[in-house]
């Protein structure tokens, strides 16, 4: 750019901006990020690790050289970078493979073609030929679809490595398509859903045909990680750096914002960012994957991310050094608020409807509401006290220079920015008040949550005791009744009211410790990419982490609130019916299991006819023959 803006920093806000929320983003992502960095000019793209990368290249080269036919299928949810992967492994190939030489590749290279291939000869004098799938799902209905797409998938070609990049359904869909019904594609596909379910990273199958199946799956790695990763190596470009040579700089909200997320001279991210890290570890406890496509987006909008203070967004708008030039000429002011971008409220409500991420973070109400105690907090003069640990940038915008008028519509946007302000910037510690970020969310179990978390992972068993208010809530939302106990799980039937038991139902007990005669306890756990987890454990002599429980189930933040709430006598209106729809797939899962004749444990479960009267309860004690 002309006028004295760092054309380097130009370039680079550019590449930012198409990893953002105002890009297609449609399939194929990579190659079109390829062709956007061709006509913005000379700029280094993100550099990501790769954890698989290298396992699936070295999986490729061992198949070279044992000139073994094989197939590679790397999966993930669509915008997981399966196709950059193929792209990595492609640019290897042509350089690292030993006692082999790349005789030919397909015209046009790796961009000529959805369908490219490389050929080697051996040492052997063989010809070897490895062929990429870059995405498995939209080829099927073209006319120039290859014909080892045509036939079964599983059928093993000489000499030929394919390589299939593909997302999960749709390569359950194309293994089990009508037109084919082929015995060992159907073997494939089972087999697939399986590892799929369980999150293996990589899996060796060897099917009834002697073919072998390599499969990757990039949505296994923890989502958290990722995206810290992603932030740390968007807020630490050398770009940066060039920022202060701007001479709008001091006005810039883009550098504004990378200094509130980054401290600059520490090199490490600030409590705004990590909270942010923090809410993608809850949406992962919760099930919900996001893919790195997602992510990127994410870190870019809350960079350059704009809106206009009390108007409601109707399009998507990034920043760029341009606009910021502009405005700055003109003696303008532009408006970026970091703790907005941060949770997506700069963009159009339709499109965070549709953004799995937003739409899952609004679901927390960051700032929506607070004790009436803390909103004094944000304006009396202890306020002098916090001041420190929120950005100039913000604390100028929030609470110095709002530009609200008497406007009470604008006061109270203004009074939730500030509460947002305060849950990304307070401290947890060391503060001369008691304050609980989470009381300004809907979500006000946070605290307790991570603890439990924090207690799984510091101890020697992978396990922790449950909390009997989590029990009491638990026996309440299973049984229907108003119960207090807190040292057993209870599971009923339906049939119950609040105080009265009519009719026969059967009630599981799961006591919290084993007992003599009992060798069955719960415990809370951590699940592979998942948060905490209820678990019936049976007592063995192997420490917990090398054991399974023999019955669980995920138990989301909003669950674990739920929950909570109960025991203590409400619950809150913003994710209570989705809660409870969870609890009661949950109490079916247990009455189900532990009622079948089939189930195999060590130790006993009580199952208990109750009549009408209570007094003539039955009880039944089952014993395995193990």
């Amino acid at each position: 750019m002309s006028s004295g803006v760092p054309v380097e920093v130009s370039r680079w806000i550019k590449y930012l901006s198409q990893l953002g929320p105002t890009s297609s983003n449609t399939g194929l992502f990579d190659e079109q990020l390829i062709n956007s960095l061709k006509k913005i000019g000379d700029v280094s793209p993100l550099t990501l690790s790769a954890p698989l990368d290298e396992e699936i290249q070295d999986t490729v080269i061992s198949k070279i050289l044992s000139d073994s036919p094989s197939l590679i299928l790397i999966s993930g949810t669509a915008g997981e970078g399966k196709t950059r992967t193929e792209r990595t492994i492609w640019e290897g190939l042509l350089h690292s493979v030993k006692d082999v030489k790349v005789i030919s590749q397909s015209e046009g290279g790796w961009q000529g073609s959805d369908f490219p291939s490389l050929k080697f000869e051996l040492a052997s004098g063989e010809i070897y030929n490895v062929l990429f799938v870059k995405d498995l799902s939209p080829k099927l209905s073209e006319a120039d679809t290859p014909e080892f797409l045509k036939q079964d998938l599983t059928k093993p070609m000489e000499h030929t490595c394919l390589i299939v990049a593909c997302n999960h359904g749709m390569l359950l869909d194309h293994l089990r398509r009508d037109n084919i019904k082929n015995a060992v594609d159907l073997e494939l596909a089972a087999n697939a859903e399986k590892t799929f379910f369980q999150k293996e990273q990589s899996s060796i199958l060897n099917l009834s045909n002697g073919l072998s199946v390599n499969i990757f799956d990039l949505s296994t790695v923890p989502i958290s990680k990722r995206y810290k990763e992603i932030v740390s190596e968007v807020c630490k470009r050398k770009e940066w750096k060039l920022c202060e040579e701007c001479p709008f700089h001091e006005n810039c909200k883009i550098f504004a914002n990378r200094n509130c997320l980054w401290d600059k001279e520490n090199s490490q991210l600030r409590s705004p960012a990590l909270r942010q890290i923090e809410l993608m570890e809850l949406l992962e406890c919760s099930e919900i994957h996001v893919p790195v496509r997602d992510l990127l987006i994410i870190a870019s909008n809350n960079l350059l991310g704009t809106q206009q203070f009390g108007k409601k967004p109707r399009r998507k708008v990034l920043m760029t050094c341009e606009l910021i030039q502009e405005k700055s000429e003109k003696n303008e002011a532009i408006d970026s608020f970091l703790f907005s971008n941060l949770l997506g409220q700069n963009l159009p409500e339709s499109y965070r409807r549709e953004s799995l991420v937003y739409r899952e973070l609004s679901k927390f109400e960051i700032g929506d509401f607070a004790p009436r105690d803390y909103d004094n907090l944000l304006n009396n003069e202890q306020m002098s006290s916090l001041q420190k640990f929120i950005s100039a940038d913000a604390y100028k915008s929030l609470w110095l220079d709002p530009k609200i008028g008497d406007s009470r519509l604008l006061n109270l946007l203004l009074e939730k920015m500030k509460r947002q302000a305060f849950f990304f910037s307070i401290p947890d510690k060391g503060l001369p008040i008691n304050f609980d970020r989470w009381r300004l969310t809907s979500f006000k179990q946070g605290k307790a949550y991570f603890s439990y978390l924090e207690k799984i992972g510091s101890a020697t068993s992978g396990t922790a005791t449950i909390p009997r208010n989590l029990v009491k809530g638990m026996n309440r939302a299973f049984t229907g009744q108003f119960r207090e106990e807190t040292n057993a799980i209870w599971v009923t039937t339906s049939g119950t009211s609040s105080r009265k038991l009519q009719g026969e139902i059967v009630v599981v007990q799961l006591p919290l410790t084993p007992s003599i005669g009992n060798s069955l306890g719960v415990k809370l756990f951590r699940k592979n990419l998942g948060g905490l987890s209820v678990g019936v454990f049976r007592e063995e002599n192997s420490p917990s982490k090398t054991r399974e429980p023999i019955f669980s189930f995920n138990l989301s933040p909003f669950l674990f609130e739920y929950f909570i709430n109960l025991s203590e006598g409400y619950t809150f209106n913003s994710f209570s019916s989705d809660a409870l729809e969870w609890g009661m797939k949950i109490k079916g899962q247990l009455v189900r299991f532990f009622s079948s004749p089939n189930t195999s444990y060590e130790g006993e479960l009580r199952l208990n006819l109750l009549p009408t009267d209570q007094s003539q309860a039955v009880e039944l004690i089952i014993e395995t023959d193990r």
